[in-house]
């Protein structure tokens, strides 16, 4: 299972916020700034474990026709594992078996690692596979033998770090929401690509300044 759909969400009254893998703790609400909590409703959906530390993505934007909010191309979270980044970004191990159990069976857990995702417009796609065929940055060197999926609009999603996705350009002028919650499983928080959070919070993984972009640019991978 690479690709979950985990259910309907609403989002909160946007207020033009805009935060990347700030890190959090996952279900202590005094962890995540105020002007934040509008979005309690949505964390509640996920499901890593209570405790850890994860990382929080909302992005309220105005997107222009033919732009992506987010970064565009097919790419995986997670990198190549020789990539100084050092691979993982979420994980993806699976605490359950879906979202529909038989009549009678007790509701399964939902995944504690990997990365859930939903926008309010549901522009992106995503291949219900894994790859670790990907570069330090995670872009995809490889072509699949599946079709992608269209994401719904308002609906929570859970990938894992290996899952190809992709941003779609907006086929008119809009305000997009995004909100992303990466797991626990982090191999590097990048300081200058990130959000620190005001309450104190660190990663729970190395820390790394400059330019990731860059420094991947400027290395070769056998």
């Amino acid at each position: 299972m690479n690709l979950l759909r985990i259910g309907e969400i609403e989002f909160p009254k946007p207020s033009g916020v805009i935060v990347n893998m700030m890190p959090i703790i996952a279900g202590d609400s005094k962890s995540i700034p105020a002007e934040l909590h509008g979005y309690l409703p949505m964390l509640a959906e996920t499901g890593p474990e209570k405790g850890e530390t994860v990382y929080l993505t909302i992005h309220e934007s105005v997107v222009l026709p033919g732009q992506t909010q987010r970064r565009p191309g097919i790419h995986t979270d997670g990198t190549a594992i020789q990539a100084f980044g050092g691979g993982a970004w979420g994980g993806g191990a699976w605490g359950g078996r879906g979202t529909d159990p038989k009549p009678g069976e007790p509701k399964p857990k939902k995944p504690a690692k990997g990365i859930y995702m939903a926008s309010n417009d549901g522009l992106c796609r995503v291949w219900n596979t894994e790859t670790m065929a990907v570069d330090g940055l995670g872009s995809i060197k490889q072509e699949f033998d599946v079709e992608p999926e269209i994401l719904d609009a308002s609906v929570m999603y859970w990938i894992t770090d290996r899952t190809p996705h992709e941003s779609l350009p907006a086929t008119k002028k809009t305000f997009r929401q995004f909100f992303r919650l990466v797991g626990s499983e982090v191999s590097v928080w990048w300081a200058q690509h990130s959000t620190a959070n005001p309450l104190g919070v660190l990663p729970n993984c190395r820390i790394e300044h400059g330019n990731k972009f860059e420094i991947e640019r400027t290395r070769s991978y056998k």
